[in-house]
């Protein structure tokens, strides 16, 4: 398991905790901690993304950030996302 900051497009920071699945055939990433209150206050919805990337700085440290975008829909059908600021 590793806890890690992330910053959003507002400047809140978020925490988290990632692991990955041993047991499972399929070894992929799992959010743990901090997730549902992401989701929650972002009120994200199927069809929504989330991206988390790396920033590097000047100094050789990496700071981590997230990125959200909400899907565009008309009858139900999604025609893209729209960066989201809350």
């Amino acid at each position: 398991m590793v806890d890690f900051r992330a910053r959003d497009e507002d400047g809140r920071v978020w925490k988290f905790q990632i692991y990955t699945r041993k047991a499972n055939k399929y070894r992929k990433p799992i959010l743990t901690k901090g997730w549902r209150e992401f989701v929650c206050s972002k009120q994200l919805h199927i069809g929504d993304r989330v991206a988390f990337y790396t920033e590097k700085e000047a100094a050789g440290s990496v700071n981590y950030r997230v990125k959200v975008e909400k899907a565009v829909k008309i009858f139900g059908v999604v025609f893209g996302h729209e960066p989201i600021h809350c």
